[in-house]
């Protein structure tokens, strides 16, 4: 939760920073655009004035060439073409002003896609962020399951030693008895062979009934009877 915050803090931040950085940008283009207007402006009053000038000369000298009439007739041409000069230099300011006004507009689009791409951005990485969040908690459940099946192994093997070592010291028991028997019979084939025979055949007999019932496994009879 902290990272994303952090995460969005500085987005926010950046995406200020951006429209700061564009609205000063925007300031100073106006300034500029204002003060080549106020120049422009006084340029062309000051044209004006000297044409004013020039045509008050220019009508003085032709005033001593001409009638009024046909004075009058040229001024309203003049005047005419005046008209007509100042329709174009409009028609050329709405052209411009169309033109700035479009330049705006696809700045302003492409301050929208910009900000489009920075969102697309920022719901990427956060989409990132929360697949690594998930293949941890993913992680960490395998881990917990291996753990518990080791330890589920690790029980399972304990169970299984007791019986184990049981088995074995049944086996050993066995074995001593057998061996214990054999000896026996080694003794009486020594002694006499009908009685000492009998004696054998008792105390084998014994032998093997004390072992059995010490372990329950099934017995096993010398190989040479």
């Amino acid at each position: 939760m902290i990272l994303r915050l952090q995460s969005e803090k500085s987005a926010v931040e950046i995406q200020a920073t951006q429209f700061r950085r564009v609205v000063e940008q925007k300031q100073e283009y106006d300034l500029e655009v204002i003060e080549s207007l106020q120049w422009t402006v006084e340029q062309v009053e000051s044209q004006k004035n000297l044409l004013e000038r020039q045509l008050g000369v220019l009508r003085e000298r032709l005033r001593d060439f001409l009638n009024d009439h046909d004075i009058q007739q040229r001024v309203q041409e003049q005047d005419q073409e005046g008209e007509q000069d100042q329709e174009r230099e409009q028609e050329k300011e709405r052209d411009q002003e169309q033109e700035k006004e479009r330049d705006q507009e696809q700045e302003k689009e492409r301050e929208k896609e910009q900000e489009k791409e920075q969102e697309k951005e920022q719901d990427q990485e956060q989409e990132k962020e929360r697949e690594k969040e998930q293949d941890e908690e993913r992680e960490k459940e395998r881990e917990e399951e291996r753990e518990k099946e080791r330890e589920k192994e690790q029980e399972k093997e304990l169970e299984h030693e007791p019986e184990h070592e049981q088995g074995t010291a049944s086996d050993v028991d066995l074995d001593l008895d057998l061996a214990v028997v054999d000896e026996d019979i080694e003794r009486d084939e020594d002694a006499d062979s009908g009685s000492g025979f009998l004696n054998f055949s008792v105390e084998y007999n014994d032998d093997l009934d004390a072992a059995s019932s010490q372990n329950p496994s099934p017995t096993q009879t010398p190989q040479h009877l």
